[in-house]
């Protein structure tokens, strides 16, 4: 099954569709997309924050992008290091404080 998910990142709709076996999966990978977005925006807006002078929507998604992708690299390395799971727990962690 999927559904519409429609969401909106610097003033640009997008439209998107979560996927899931029954109504619940879908509305849990719903939500879990919502709070990603959500989580998104926030990371945006402390960028712009930090860089006032930096206009550019596109440099300021790059470098938010940049900094999501630097923390899952090193959750994997610490992962290989720790194959018993704790680099997952980090990577939940800084989830779950993205959406606080």
């Amino acid at each position: 099954m999927e559904r519409p998910c429609n969401y909106t990142i610097l003033g640009h709709e997008y439209k998107g569709f979560v996927h899931g076996k029954s109504k619940d999966e879908l509305d849990e990978e719903e939500e879990v997309l919502r709070k990603a977005v959500d989580a998104l925006k926030k990371k945006i807006i402390e960028y712009q924050n930090v860089y006032p002078q930096v206009k550019d929507n596109v440099m300021i998604l790059s470098l938010v992008a940049l900094d999501y992708a630097n923390e899952f690299l090193k959750a994997k390395r610490a992962e290989k290091k720790n194959p018993d799971g704790m680099a997952l727990k980090s990577i939940n962690d800084m989830v779950l404080d993205a959406l606080k």
